[in-house]
Formats: C-alpha cells, structure tokens, sequence
C-alpha cells in the first residue's frame, strides 16, 4: 500500500466521452470526482456516483463507490520500472526527511505557500501580509477600474510572490515573500526607455578594496540595509498591473480592477535604475545636503570629509542594491550619516550593525570579522558552501580533497551532454562556485573557469570534476581573506613607498625619486614588493597554449593590499599566442585596465601622491623589454595596438615593470593547475586558514 500511495500522480485527459476506451473513463471519473469534492467535504458518495453516472452512463456499474473506482484503475495502470519505483520512494523519502528536519524547501508559487499541507504555511501567510501591507501603506499604487486601462492603451502586466528563507545577521530566519513585477510582459518604448535598463552597484573588487583601506586606518565598520529599496523610488512612466495573487480581482460592484503603479518594484525593468537613481540623488544631491562624492574608478563607492564638533571626519560608503557597508573614521560621522540615512530611508535593524569579531558582518554572504584594535579583517563564505554541500548531498564522510583541479584531470571537449548528466545541475553547480571565486576563494579561479568552458556539453568527467572542487571548498571551508594593519602607522595620512620612492619625495623634483630614472638594467633584477600601508601590488603572469583543445592562453592576474588579495582573475585569451612573450602581453594589457581602477581609487582616497606609477610584477624579461619599448621584433605586428597601449601608460608614469622570480609569482595559481606542494604556497600566500579547530589548540 506504501507503493501505491506513492503511484497518485495521474495526468487526466481533457474531451473525454463515453465511447472513449475504459483507461480514460476512469481518469475523466477520478478528475470529475475530484473536482466535486475539493472544497466540499460534505458531498456524499451517493451524490458523485450520480455525476459520474451522468458525465458517462455506460460506465456506472463498474463500482458503487469513488474509492472503487480508484482501485479499478490500478488494474490498467502499467507496472513501473525498478529504476522509476526507486525515484518515487527516494523522492518521498527525502520529504519525509525535510519534514522531519524542518528543512523544507522554499515554495514555487502562492498556491504552495498557503496550502494546509505546509507545515510552515503560517509563516508564509504572515510574510504575505507583511509584504501587501507594505506596498499598500507606502502608495506603491492605486486601483484604477478596466476602463482606465483601456482608455490608456496600454496591457497590464503580470505580478507573482516570490518566496525566501533569509538568514539574520544573528543567524536567526527570516521568512521573507516579495511581490515582483513580471518585467518580461513589459514593451519596449512603451511601459520603460531603453537608457532605464541599467543600474551600477558596487563591484566586489571596490567592496574589498574599502574594507582593506578601513582595516589600515583604523576605521568603524558598519553596516546597513534599506528595506523595501525599490519602493523609495518614484515612477514617471504609466504602468498598470494586475493585482497581486490572493488579492481581490473584482469591486463590489463586481467590475475588473486593476492596479496604476506609483513606485518601482521589483522585477520592473526600470525598477533597478529608478532606486539607483534615488540613492545617487540622496547621497549627492542638494537637497537633502550630505555632501558625498562618488568616485570616479567607482560611481557606487561614496567618499566625504568633513569636520564634524571642530574634528576632522571621513565617510566611505559602499552601495551594492539595497545593502550598505560604511567606513567611519569616528563613531560621531557614523551617527551623523546613520540619523540621516534612516530619516530618508527605512533601515532594516535585523541586518544593520557594527561589524565586530564578536558579532561579525554578513554582507553580499560574506562573514566579516573585524577586530580594529588588532588591526585585523577576516571574511569567508562559509554558510555558502556548507550550503552548496548540502544541496549536492556532500557529507563529512567524502573524502576532502586536497585540490580544486587535479593535474591529471582530463576533460574533453564534447559535442552534447552525456548520458546521465544533468546540464542544468551541472551549470548550478558552476553558478554557485563561480559566485564563491569571485567574492572570497581566488583559490578556485582557475579550477572554475575550466569547469565553465563545458556548461554547454558537460560529461561525467566534467560533472565528477565539479563535486571533486565541492568536496575541496567544504575541507577548506574556513580559509579566509585576511586583511593586516602594518606596524609603522596606522595609514591615516597618504604613505607612498615603492622601491625607490619616499612619501616626502616629489614624483617629478626629485631624479631619485623618478622611476623614468631608472635602468632597464635595475628593472630587471628579480625582487619583491615591500610590506608598505594602503599600497597595492600588481602580480601578472600567463600559461602559454595551456588549453588543450583550442591551444589559447590562460591569463592570471591578482592585487595585494594590506597583506591580502583585493581583486583577482583568472581567464582564458581571447587570440592564440604564438610565443610566451606574446601571451604575457596580452596578459598585462588587461590587467593594466584593472590596475588603473585600483589606482585611482587610491589617488581619490587620498593615499597615493599622484604622478606615481603602480608596479606590475612580471616573471617574463622579453614582455618588460617589450613594455618599455626597448626591444623591436617583427613577429610582434600584429598586436602593436596592445604594445602601444602600453607603452603610452608607462610613458605618462601611470605604470612600471618590475622583475620578480617565478617561484614568487602569485598569479602563476591563477593560470595552470599547480601540484600539491606548489598549491599549497600558492594558496598561502593569498588567504588564511581560520579553522577554530586549529587555532583553539
């Protein structure tokens, strides 16, 4: 009986009538009974007999009762495979599990949400209402009837609820439901302009840059969360929606109505833009009087000092949608900026706070620990991989694997899917760990952007791969990036020290202090950077031919600050290389680009005497002769532009070269799979290991 109760899903064909064949005259009674009895528990047998008997006669003495049918049925039901009784037992199986565990996944839809069958139903109800209330108290919109909408010649779009348990800054749950727009059923030139398509936040690289520059000075960190952003913004363009799903569709007269929205909402294609728009003109605008600048390498990171009670003050505020990181030099600019923040916006106190190594900061899933009289700032994403470990069924008793992509791993190139492999699993798996190399594992870069050049025809090598670099990130859950104070100051006032240079120094009065000054000779003695506050350092390498089906190179780049990565990358070349050097410069021309951004930043933080070049290091001497244009050769025509583009930014100080050893080379993890030992420099060099069961003993 366990079987069948599991074998209760039927598909009922529609058009059914008394000449069809019996196999179908049972599933129309079942459907037909069904339909009678959903929502009326006390309709008798007698009364659906008689409607069977009437929606097809012929076939009413084949049993006295609903349930007689049902069991007459199961004699025409074809026998199921092993491999189908086996899925249906494990589904059921893992149900009872979750029920049991009070893991129960997220519903798809309202109907899921409220049914009585959900033991968490009543959260979901409540979050419901949470959100209707809401929308209503805050004139998202206004019901306009059917004729307003038809006079305005324009279609309604769709809504739907959307459900998520969010985990608190306290580790508590939250039960969350928000109402989106259905943004696809929106036309073009009509419900939104093509230049309201688009909305900026803060990059990861930005992120990590603030919270490196504020462990150096010594500031507060705090953060913030605007709730319901999307709200706060106002609509110009006229757009109409259906009310949302459990809401009534009809007045009381019993005329259609339907809803004119008055301010963005999740999901709108302009929703993003408007409430970029709004915090831009909160932050920077004259109305509301803060003063923030943003800056240039980086529109969505704000910067402002001030005096504020006869003390000099400095805000650095980072905005990615609706969570905000802010940098206070004092705890008076942070009240200051958080009094009048929470007069323009509503703040969410669940997820706002001090970031502390006591209570640490969740932001964009990262847990940040701050310790500021230490000097030291860790962040890791552990909740994200135990999570991903979970979803895959990883367990403890796997055995933990030492490397993200072993040497000896191959993976062809296939044409389709192979038998057996699920793409859409296999591409949620490389979603999810790209997200994680991207935020706070620059140890996986390279292991990740080889798993992704086959999310069109993954294999089961490819897909044994992916949980081979799942089982690695969960022993290695507790490595962290780690940001340090340097003993000699604490880096409020700009120190510039590289190589030859001294903060006291004039970039241009001083020839010493000239890099243009300096011999291709002294550039080309191998060395390494000096531990020196709020400088970053540019390491940039390549793997020639390292792909083995399209022979391309593989480009690594990685910035240290603070004694910690702030921006890394790890990338296949777009042109085949015809020699290393010429790999090496393509390499560095693109991290050039990243280097410019991380430059400026400094320069408009004010930690770095402009004129100043930033130092590339590089392991290969032909690409530094190359990039001072020193060496000519005539293999090298057809990437001049790239050379010129070069050579212009050496020439105007924005950058150098300087030689640095292989075996020093941090981005060489970046570009081809290390063995273990190397791994293991390699991966010590850019994060820490934080693991509580190491460090208590």
């Amino acid at each position: 009986m366990v079987w069948d109760y599991c074998r209760g899903y039927i598909e009922f064909p529609d058009n059914i009538t008394a000449t069809a064949s019996p196999e179908a005259a049972y599933s129309c009674f079942a459907l037909k009974a069904t339909d009678l009895s959903e929502g009326n528990t006390s309709l008798e047998e007698q009364a659906i007999d008689e409607e069977l008997a009437k929606f097809c006669p012929s076939t009413s003495k084949m049993g006295d009762t609903f349930a007689d049918l049902i069991t007459s049925m199961w004699a025409h039901d074809p026998e199921p495979s092993l491999q189908q009784r086996l899925k249906v037992e494990a589904d059921a199986l893992a149900s009872v599990a979750a029920l049991t565990t009070g893991d129960i996944p997220d519903p798809t839809s309202y109907s899921k949400a409220v049914h009585p069958s959900r033991p968490d139903s009543s959260h979901w109800i409540a979050a419901i209402k949470r959100e209707i209330d809401t929308l209503v108290a805050r004139g998202t919109w206004e019901v306009v009837p059917k004729s307003v909408v038809r006079k305005s010649g324009k279609r309604p779009i769709r809504c739907k609820l959307v459900f998520k348990k969010k985990l608190i800054k306290d580790g508590s749950i939250k039960y969350k439901a928000r109402l989106v727009a259905c943004g696809y059923s929106q036309q073009a030139n009509l419900d939104y302009s093509s230049d309201e398509l688009y909305a900026s936040v803060c990059s990861y690289s930005s992120m990590r840059y603030l919270l490196s520059l504020a462990t150096q000075k010594g500031y507060h960190l705090f953060q913030t969360d605007v709730e319901a952003a999307y709200l706060q913004s106002v609509l110009t363009d006229e757009i109409y929606m259906d009310p949302p799903p459990g809401s009534p569709r009809l007045d009381a007269d019993g005329n259609p109505i339907f809803l004119k929205l008055k301010r963005g909402l999740y999901g709108l294609r302009q929703g993003g833009f408007y409430w970029s728009q709004c915090f831009k003109e909160f932050m920077t605008g004259s109305k509301y009087d803060m003063g923030f600048r943003p800056m240039t390498g980086e529109p969505n990171l704000y910067r402002k000092s001030f005096e504020i009670e006869g003390e000099k003050a400095e805000l650095y505020v980072g905005q990615y949608v609706d969570d905000c990181l802010v940098a206070a030099s004092s705890t008076k600019a942070l009240d200051w900026f958080m009094e009048r923040i929470s007069d323009r916006f509503p703040i969410n106190p669940s997820s706002s706070g001090f970031v502390t190594s006591e209570e640490p900061g969740l932001l964009l899933s990262m847990h940040v620990k701050y310790d500021r009289d230490a000097g030291l700032l860790s962040f890791n994403q552990l909740s994200a991989i135990e999570a991903l470990a979970k979803k895959v069924g990883l367990d403890d008793e796997r055995k933990a694997k030492s490397l993200p992509l072993s040497v000896k791993d191959d993976l062809p190139k296939l044409d389709s899917p192979a038998d057996g492999v699920d793409p859409t699993k296999y591409l949620s798996i490389v979603g999810s760990c790209l997200h994680l190399a991207q935020v706070s594992r620059p140890d996986i870069s390279y292991a990740i952007g080889v798993l992704s050049r086959h999310s069109r025809a993954p294999g089961s090598a490819h897909y044994q791969a992916a949980l081979d670099l799942i089982s690695y990130l969960y022993s290695t859950r507790f490595w962290s990036i780690q940001y340090t104070r340097t003993s000699d100051g604490s880096g409020n006032n700009p120190k510039v020290i590289e190589r030859s240079w001294h903060p006291n120094d004039d970039a241009t009065s001083d020839p010493v202090s000239d890099p243009k000054s300096r011999t291709i000779e002294e550039r080309l003695v191998p060395s390494t950077p000096d531990v020196v506050p709020n400088v970053p350092n540019l390491y940039i390498d390549a793997n020639l031919g390292g792909d083995r089906v399209t022979r391309k190179s593989t480009s690594g780049l990685i910035i240290t600050m603070n004694g910690g990565p702030i921006s890394w990358s790890s990338r296949l070349q777009k042109l085949c290389a015809q020699s290393s050097a010429e790999a090496e410069i393509y390499a560095v021309v693109d991290g050039v680009k990243e280097a410019l951004h991380i430059r400026l930043l400094c320069e408009e933080s004010g930690i770095r005497t402009p004129g100043i070049p930033m130092t590339v290091w590089e392991d290969n001497q032909a690409c530094i002769q190359m990039g001072h244009n020193l060496r000519g050769s005539l293999s090298a025509k057809h990437y001049q532009l790239r050379l010129r583009f070069l050579n212009e930014h050496i020439w105007e100080k924005n950058i150098e070269f300087a030689k640095i050893d292989t075996k020093d080379q941090l981005s060489d993890g970046f570009t081809k799979p290390l063995p273990l030992p190397a791994f293991r420099l390699f991966r010590e060099s850019v994060m820490v290991n934080l693991d509580p069961r190491i460090t208590s003993n």
